[in-house]
């Protein structure tokens, strides 16, 4: 049995926020707290000794994997460093002067301790395993304790991409991304979602959903079928 980190929709229960459209500036005001805490009760709690008793739990569980936690740092930073763009184990490898089998390694290994997932290109129906993909840090506390230890710069667009990619993933169990001339940060099944930090500046083809800040609150909530509609 899977346990993770509160979802924002859990989180904003917890929080007894009022989930309800008259009460979208709460909402919005609980998802800026969740982008600060992630889901997990210490960092809920505010617990200052959390950021580097976690920290501190993934290097011992890489160490038990038999990996080295410098390795994984560096791997780690890069990504943060890269996202929100999609990125190769070679551009990794590169930078860091390992080989990609070694980050391929790393990443999986993350994966597996619920830290990373990986979003695969999807073309025509196809996934592409060896092309370019969108590897993102599946809870926030997670990402920011990461890249404050690391010194990487964290983006905030790269934060709001990361939340919607794991919602989806929770939600269908997969989720992907498209690129053709332009990218759809998120796919899985029917849904196309673009996330945008700032108001979007082309047109997306039909069927996509372009998802400003302001809208995902209501996005992820709409994901456990609240009755929470996109504000105007």
């Amino acid at each position: 049995m899977e346990v993770l980190p509160l979802s924002f929709p859990e989180y904003a229960r917890v929080r007894e926020v009022e989930l309800r459209i008259s009460e979208y500036s709460r909402i919005l005001s609980a998802f800026d707290e969740y982008l600060e805490t992630g889901g997990f009760p210490r960092s809920i709690n505010g617990d200052e000794r959390f950021p580097e008793d976690l920290i501190a739990s993934i290097e011992m569980d890489s160490v038990k994997s038999g990996r080295n936690p410098r390795i994984l740092r560096l791997i780690a930073k890069s990504i943060i460093e890269k996202a929100p763009s999609a990125i190769s184990f070679n551009s990794i490898a590169g930078d860091l002067g390992i080989s990609h089998n070694t980050v391929h390694d790393y990443v999986r290994l993350m994966e597996d301790m619920f830290l990373l997932g990986v979003a695969y290109l999807k073309e025509d129906g196809k996934i592409i395993y060896r092309r370019e993909k969108k590897i993102f840090i599946r809870d926030p506390f997670i990402a920011i304790s990461l890249s404050k230890l690391l010194g990487a710069d964290l983006s905030r667009a790269a934060l709001l991409e990361w939340v919607v990619q794991e919602h989806v993933l929770r939600a269908f169990g997969e989720v992907y991304f498209w690129r053709n001339g332009l990218e759809v940060d998120v796919i899985s099944g029917k849904l196309k979602v673009e996330v945008k930090a700032g108001k979007p500046h082309r047109r997306y083809p039909r069927g996509v959903t372009v998802l400003s800040e302001e809208d995902i609150p209501a996005f992820l909530l709409n994901l456990e079928d609240r009755e929470i509609r996109l504000p105007n």
